[in-house]
């Protein structure tokens, strides 16, 4: 009992508690006084806790300098806070990705579909995606797209282009950008950010808008009007102006992994893998812990040697294994394909044998990335020469790749997400073709 309530103890002060959890955490502390004073001790120690005294509530002193009994009184008096503290210090709620086209995404929360949305950043770096606010609002991002939730009636567009579709309840709801900001009157709408992040074109499909201007200048605009907010005013555009505004025809096909992957290490001991991870790591001792990842994309409808241009797409993610200290501020990492043949019949689900994977040395070099020990969770864009080259070439169904960490360390394993990461996207590729 003891371990596993400080287990839930130390999700909750890291803001990391499930919901499930923090239920069985709340049962815990109204039936067991000894834990509820353990939890007191710790809040106290807590900014959160401190800055909600700050607020107008009395801070108990907790030094048992009074009879037993005040000391009681004190912690029930305590208790009478503490039911509404826990309430509002979990984290709101404001929004659910409904859809989820290929998206790759950038974020700290979790990005799988259907997962509900708390006030932060999002950065969508391939793909198409929807979220539905709690008010009743409907944003749509395309790639690449980065936004801000600020709460179920706002959203900031930092840069890319969404489409909103803002049902009655959600009328007034806002949208700001650089210069200025929307207000919705129950309408659909898009906003497109220029690539200097110094403007915002906006046009309206049905319904109305109002564009509010740093400077104080407001426009209205209904059906099929567009405006332009520029640094020192409000423009009017022309259809012709908006060509290809959210409607910009690409030859592209954005693949998924979607599940072609696995994992290896050395030792084949099978605990040491974990099915969210792709995971990397070379030891400087020896290599009995050390791993290699593999992915695979299916190319079998695609016409490959019309492809123009590729890019793959990784999300690295900390595994929690490993001391970071340990480790050089940077380490280097390869991307390496597998050739068509023998060395493509590997194992794509379940336990795969060291001896059984692909071999590094039949393996061709596509590319060389780093990644700083300061910053594990991040997105990693590959493009090449020879990783175009590469895929053009493949004559059969897939395209796989290996992914090989260069650098030496002590203890840090390596991780990218795989099409399972509860928190990130897997692997996805990018091709685009040559229009006839």
């Amino acid at each position: 009992m003891n371990k596993k309530f400080n287990d839930l103890l130390h999700k909750y002060f890291l803001d990391c508690i499930s919901d499930e959890e923090f239920k069985e955490f709340s049962t815990m502390l109204e039936e067991d006084p000894q834990l509820r004073q353990k939890y007191l001790e710790h809040t106290m120690l807590d900014a959160g806790i401190r800055s909600h005294s700050n607020e107008g509530m009395e801070v108990i002193n907790f030094e048992k300098k009074k009879s037993p009994l005040a000391w009681i009184s004190a912690v029930a008096a305590m208790f009478l806070i503490i039911p509404a503290y826990f309430i509002f210090s979990q984290p709101v709620k404001i929004a659910q990705i409904t859809s989820s086209e290929y998206a790759g995404w950038e974020s700290s929360q979790s990005t799988l579909p259907g997962a509900e949305l708390k006030a932060g950043t999002l950065d969508l770096k391939t793909g198409v995606a929807t979220l539905a606010f709690k008010s009743g609002a409907d944003l749509t991002l395309e790639a690449p797209a980065k936004v801000e939730l600020i709460s179920a009636m706002e959203v900031k567009l930092i840069s890319g282009t969404i489409s909103m579709y803002v049902r009655e309840s959600a009328k007034g709801f806002k949208v700001d950008t650089p210069n200025g900001y929307a207000i919705d009157h129950g309408t659909r709408f898009s906003v497109s950010i220029s690539k200097d992040k110094k403007t915002a074109d906006f046009k309206v499909q049905e319904g109305e808008i109002s564009l509010h201007h740093d400077s104080g200048e407001v426009k209205h605009l209904t059906d099929k009007e567009a405006s332009k907010m520029a640094p020192e005013s409000l423009v009017d555009l022309e259809d012709s102006q908006l060509e290809g505004f959210l409607t910009e025809e690409q030859s592209s096909h954005i693949l998924t992994s979607s599940g072609n992957e696995n994992s290896i290490v050395f030792n084949n001991q099978k605990s040491r893998l974990n099915k969210n991870f792709l995971m990397v790591k070379t030891y400087w001792k020896n290599n009995s812990v050390d791993r290699r990842a593999f992915f695979a994309f299916k190319v079998d409808e695609l016409d490959l040697g019309n492809l123009e241009t590729a890019s793959l797409n990784l999300n690295s993610v900390p595994t929690g294994l490993g001391e970071v200290v340990n480790m050089p501020t940077e380490s280097v990492f390869q991307l390496y394909g597998i050739p068509d043949g023998e060395d493509e019949q590997w194992k794509k689900d379940g336990f795969m044998k060291w001896a059984d994977a692909p071999k590094l040395e039949n393996a061709l070099p596509l590319a060389t990335f780093t990644i700083a020990r300061a910053k594990l969770r991040t997105t990693v864009r590959l493009e090449s020469p020879e990783l175009l080259n590469f895929i053009k070439s493949n004559q059969s169904s897939e395209v796989g790749f290996i992914i090989v960490c260069t650098t030496k360390g002590d203890t840090l394993v390596h991780g990218f997400a795989s099409s399972l990461n509860p928190e990130a996207s897997g692997p996805r590729l990018e091709l685009s073709m040559k229009k006839d």
